[in-house]
Order: structure tokens, then sequence, then C-alpha cells
């Protein structure tokens, strides 16, 4: 029992690192559906992003699911230097699924 509990937890992990976690990053302080694009352009470039689609866009928020190789706080950590538009991102939120992002 023991082995196959091994075996399985090994390959969740390696999976995880091969094909990325899945997870929602939410963004606020988007003006419009144009700029809503450059984010989503912007982000999809970042290094370990390997996929990005947009989920919603409403009064200002954008909701982005992502895949990404590594965990949340190692994006979250990315994202801390990044900047659209010469408007910082800001996290201000991380869980285990989710991304909390602000634009200033």
């Amino acid at each position: 029992i023991v082995d196959s509990i091994r075996k399985g937890a090994l390959e969740f992990f390696r999976n995880n690192q091969m094909n990325g976690s899945s997870f929602v990053l939410n963004v606020s302080n988007v003006a419009d559906f144009s700029f809503a694009k450059k984010v989503k352009a912007s982000f999809q470039n970042m290094k370990g992003v390997k996929e990005l689609q947009q989920e919603d866009f409403k009064g200002n928020k954008l909701q982005l699911k992502i895949t990404y190789l590594g965990t949340p706080s190692d994006l979250a950590d990315a994202l801390e230097n990044a900047s659209i538009d010469k408007k910082k991102v800001s996290v201000t939120g991380v869980t285990a699924n989710s991304i909390d992002v602000g634009l200033k």
C-alpha cells in the first residue's frame, strides 16, 4: 500500500511540474476591454505560463484561468515585478488556487 501511495504522489508532482497547475488570476482596476486584452497578452508572455484563458470581464475586473509551471506563490513573486502600460501590478491576495492583483 505504501508503495502505491508513494507512486501516486510522485506521479502527481511530476505531472504538475511538466504540465503546470491551474488556478484563477483575478485582476482589478482594468479600465476597459481593450486594456483587458493587453493585460492578458502581458501575462501570457510571462515565463512559466503554459495557458491563459479569459473567464470573465465585468465592472473593471478581469478573471483569467491560468496554467502555470509553479505554485501560485511563485507566480505572485513574478507578478510583483511586472507592469503593464506604466501601471504596476500589485499582488493583494494569494491562496492555493487563486491570485488577486490590482493595477496601480
